[in-house]
């Protein structure tokens, strides 16, 4: 004899519905439209959603394309659950056919759904997206994440099934530096549209120079940046930075603009590997000329304390030959 689900009223049921482990609900909404109607009203709740366009996960050093498409759900945040006992979160994974078996040895859990793939590029691209538009349509998510590491012939922001969906993710990271080359307008276009948290960059322009404007948000992380200009970079309203290809002479730059209060004035640590050798020496000396700049015995001879002109506030700055960092987070930074 079943449970009488369906004959509790709304509220109840729902109740009911919760005291399920959320993966088993989730699978048989898809094969009950009753529930998944029921479902569309009465919400499931889980902590963050994850979706990303990428290589085998698996230990692989050769840069091939990537090959798969890889979906979690978390139900709890991430300081709920034991890491060893990872019931909290499901997985999809899209692989192609002759990978398929591999895959499910290496990979099988009972939180784990291995979908495969008949060949067709389009085809694997419409089954996620069928499945993710189900599991919105049922499931309220608190977070969202995006990984694009770059499927072949599924390039392009502009293909991203979820954008006008999801305006809001936590995390997006995008690396196609080896596969792909934005342009500068494709690219302007993630920058305007896109609202993060937190962004990754390692990608390839292909007009070096271009201008662009970026939304606020907390971390910003630009690898191999060699397309963005240090004018804009100082115009990006973030609390930390980490860059890295960045040219010895824009660092001056960067510290001037810091130090003006004008500019980079949310800013609260960066660090940065250069494009070649900087002289430490000629930057700090240029930094001693500033007022008030003082140095501290515990953090060597290539660190030193300043000032913002604007409220006092004192800054950490360490220079070495391909390396800078610049904190507001030391022992001597309160004003």
């Amino acid at each position: 004899m079943s449970f009488p689900l369906w004959t509790l009223p709304h509220v109840p049921r729902a109740l009911v519905i919760r005291q399920v482990e959320p993966i088993n609900v989730i699978q048989l909404s898809m094969k009950s439209k009753r529930l998944k109607s029921f479902l569309m009203i009465f919400k499931l709740f889980a902590y963050k959603l994850s979706l990303s366009f990428g290589a085998d996960q698996g230990c692989s050093y050769d840069y091939k394309p990537p090959d798969c498409i890889h979906l979690s759900i978390l139900f709890n945040e991430d300081d709920d659950w034991n890491y060893f006992e990872r019931k909290s979160e499901w997985h999809f994974e899209f692989f192609a056919q002759n990978d398929a078996e591999k895959q499910l040895q290496r990979l099988q859990t009972q939180n784990l759904c291995i979908l495969y793939d008949l060949g067709s590029q389009v085809l694997r691209i419409q089954r996620i997206q069928a499945l993710t538009n189900h599991i919105l349509d049922i499931v309220y998510f608190k977070k969202y994440e995006l990984g694009h590491f770059i499927i072949p012939g599924y390039n392009s922001w502009n293909n991203f099934f979820l954008k006008d969906q999801i305006n809001n993710f936590e995390k997006v990271d995008i690396d196609t530096r080896r596969f792909e080359t934005w342009s500068a307008v494709a690219l302007q276009d993630l920058f305007d549209n896109l609202r993060t948290e937190e962004l990754w960059l390692k990608i390839r322009v292909d007009t070096p120079g271009a201008r662009f404007k970026f939304n606020k948000m907390t971390h910003f992380h630009l690898h191999e940046c060699d397309w963005l200009s240090v004018e804009d970079l100082i115009e990006v309203d973030s609390e930390w930075y980490y860059l890295s290809l960045i040219e010895p002479m824009d660092l001056m730059k960067i510290v001037n603009a810091w130090k003006s209060g004008k500019k980079l004035e949310n800013l609260f640590e960066m660090t940065m590997d250069f494009q070649g050798k900087v002289s430490a020496d000629d930057v700090l000396q240029q930094i001693d000329q500033f007022e008030g700049v003082r140095k501290d015995e515990e953090y060597g001879d290539d660190a030193r304390f300043f000032k913002r002109d604007t409220d006092g506030q004192i800054a950490f700055i360490c220079v070495a030959e391909q390396y800078f960092e610049f904190s507001l987070n030391k022992i001597g930074c309160t004003p």
